[in-house]
């Protein structure tokens, strides 16, 4: 299945769960085997892959233990540096505030 987004959140933790399960077993793993080497209990793993307790904190070891923790790349590209953002800046922007606008029209200021 190709995630396209406009599946349900829980479609693509199955998908998510079906794809490390299909790594694992193509790099013939045990489930055992893949809990000791991402530090997770075998009892995650399997639920992992069923599409249930699906966290970011046990998504990376067992990403780390499948040799597969560079995807993370695709997942959230690094920004590029603006040249003139590091002219101004020195640094890379850390938050973006929004203009105000000026109005040159004068108010009394109890206007609604």
């Amino acid at each position: 299945m190709k995630i396209r987004g406009l599946e349900s959140t829980e479609e693509i933790i199955k998908e998510i769960g079906k794809r490390i399960k299909d790594k694992r077993i193509s790099m013939n793993l045990t489930q055992y085997e893949l809990s000791q080497r991402s530090g997770l209990s075998p009892r995650s793993i399997s639920d992992f892959e069923n599409g249930s307790n699906l966290s970011l904190k046990s998504l990376i070891p067992v990403m780390k233990a499948l040799e597969i923790i560079s995807n993370l790349d695709l997942l959230v590209t690094e920004s590029a540096l603006n040249p003139y953002d590091a002219l101004e800046h020195g640094r890379n922007k850390e938050r973006v505030r929004k203009s105000k606008q000026k109005s040159n029209e004068w108010k009394w200021g109890d206007e609604k």
